[in-house]
């Protein structure tokens, strides 16, 4: 593991569990078993540290290589991974605002990620109706805002969690099931009862 990967990684770590505002060079440089020197050589200032975890969080959602091809078990596995990608990054989208506000920068990324999600979810209702597991609209825009307040209800609710809260993020998990039940075909909530092993009516 390079030193950079390390020192990202104890920064990332501390960040989660005491909170960015509040953990140092000096306490990054510790935990990473390193002098500060050598953190301020790889970045200079706590601004580059967090510029540096904005990309590498970018890279890893990319590496998670969401589907859009895929049934309900498929959406529910990725809902999943999305909750454990935001927990590993909990510092992040527990201070999304604050942190937009400190380094205006992040708000275009902030942006870019809602974006790309969005367009994501979009296309697969999109594919949900094709194969008639979710209801025809005669307003596309319709999915856009579905897809959207999925996107943003996830984003947001780490914010009202505490990092380890498992039953908060399977309550999310119920909240989105909820939203989308709602737009499921009887073919569709067939799927749903199967897979989740519930009768709902």
């Amino acid at each position: 593991m390079t030193t950079k990967k390390v020192i990202l990684d104890k920064a990332i770590e501390l960040f989660n569990k005491n909170g960015y505002a509040t953990v140092s060079m000096r306490d990054i440089a510790d935990a990473a078993n390193k002098s500060v020197g050598n953190i301020t050589y790889h970045y200079k200032k706590k601004s580059d540290l967090i510029f540096a975890i904005v990309e590498l969080q970018y890279e890893d959602l990319q590496s998670l290589d969401l589907q859009t091809e895929v049934d309900i078990e498929g959406l529910n596995e990725q809902l999943k991974m999305m909750l454990d990608f935001q927990k590993k990054y909990y510092f992040y989208f527990g201070n999304m605002i604050e942190l937009r506000k400190t380094y205006h920068e992040i708000l275009e990324f902030q942006l870019k990620i809602r974006e790309e999600l969005t367009l994501h979810f979009i296309r697969i209702i999109e594919n949900f109706e094709k194969k008639e597991i979710f209801r025809a609209s005669p307003n596309k825009e319709l999915h856009a805002c579905l897809a959207k307040g999925i996107v943003l209800l996830m984003m947001s609710w780490i914010q009202q969690t505490s990092l380890g809260e498992t039953e908060q993020h399977e309550e999310l998990l119920n909240i989105v099931w909820g939203i989308l039940y709602f737009n499921l075909t009887e073919k569709g909530i067939g799927f749903y009862n199967q897979i989740f092993n519930k009768n709902l009516h």
